[in-house]
């Protein structure tokens, strides 16, 4: 227990979305302009983060910060289709680099719910055609950023940006269609684990040592005062579970194992991702962030609980 606590690491994170701020002809760039979201804010202005980055890592510093977890923006790095954009880099660069300087540990996310709107023309996460268009983006970005990283995010609550688009219909797709929510999930699952293993590819090919990788999820869990039956929340809640956790396990076994075999899903090798040739539970860390929400309905309380951003192996 003592060297589990050693090993936990408390910190902040934010999204590039949410702090950079600027017209970069992302998803979050076309929704806000064209005024969808409630309050009419826009991303354009956020917190002018881009610009400001100095002096926001000098109040991490402040602050005592030593852990953070950031992610890059991908309509910056690659703002056309195929067409990379080497200052972007740069920025990035210099930007972990001053944070390094002053002893924060980055934990970099690849995808925290915005990518370029020309990937959103072609369909996204909703078409599982688009999965080698995210992973090439994947090692563009950790081969010109890794020998500067120790750990990854690959996606920020995919969870969340499944139901919210496909199933709420409150975000950008606005749409409310259960089996297409359970299809975007199902290709965010085979994305972290395509990216898990080009990640610690590259990390081997260029000896830069170890590299850690995970994923982040949101969770909910609801006590209500009378046990309903809802067929929705049973499929959406047993789907999250065997698609991300790795603490979900039945007679001993991760349920991953069956749902997802790896030569018929991933279009990969089969082995690359354990002995027996089927997608093990093993190669998912626990989430490197998670925020868990009790509710009790009977006494209308609402708790919130952040943890994170802890590393995970």
């Amino acid at each position: 227990m003592k060297s589990e606590k050693a090993a936990l690491k408390f910190g902040v994170a934010t999204a590039s979305a949410q702090i950079e701020g600027g017209a970069v002809g992302s998803n979050w760039n076309h929704y806000s302009d064209a005024g969808k979201i409630r309050d009419h804010s826009n991303i354009r202005r956020a917190t002018d983060h881009w610009n400001r980055y100095e002096e926001d890592i000098e109040l991490l510093d402040e602050l005592g910060i030593r852990a953070y977890r950031m992610s890059v923006e991908w309509a910056r790095i690659e703002p056309q289709e195929g067409q990379w954009n080497p200052e972007a880099i740069a920025h990035y660069r210099r930007e972990i680099q001053l944070m390094r300087d002053r002893g924060i540990e980055v934990l970099l996310t690849l995808y925290h719910f915005s990518h370029p709107q020309w990937f959103e023309d072609r369909g996204a996460f909703a078409r599982k055609e688009n999965i080698p268009i995210f992973l090439r983006f994947v090692e563009y970005t950790v081969e010109a950023l890794g020998d500067l990283i120790p750990a990854y995010c690959t996606l920020n609550e995919p969870n969340v940006y499944a139901v919210n688009c496909f199933l709420f219909g409150e975000w950008l797709n606005e749409e409310k269609k259960l089996f297409k929510t359970l299809r975007v999930m199902s290709i965010f699952a085979s994305i972290h684990l395509l990216s898990y293993t080009k990640i610690h590819e590259i990390y081997r090919r260029h000896q830069w040592g170890e590299v850690k990788v995970s994923l982040a999820l949101h969770l909910r869990c609801f006590t209500p005062e009378k046990d309903k039956k809802n067929k929705q929340k049973q499929i959406m809640t047993n789907f999250t579970a065997q698609t991300f956790s790795p603490a979900h396990r039945k007679n001993g076994r991760s349920v991953f194992r069956a749902a997802y075999p790896a030569d018929r899903v991933f279009r990969c090798n089969p082995g690359s991702f354990s002995d027996s040739g089927t997608a093990e539970s093993s190669v998912i860390p626990f989430p490197t962030y998670s925020s868990y929400t009790y509710i009790l309905y009977k006494e209308r309380k609402s708790v919130r609980i952040s943890i994170g951003p802890g590393i995970s192996a």
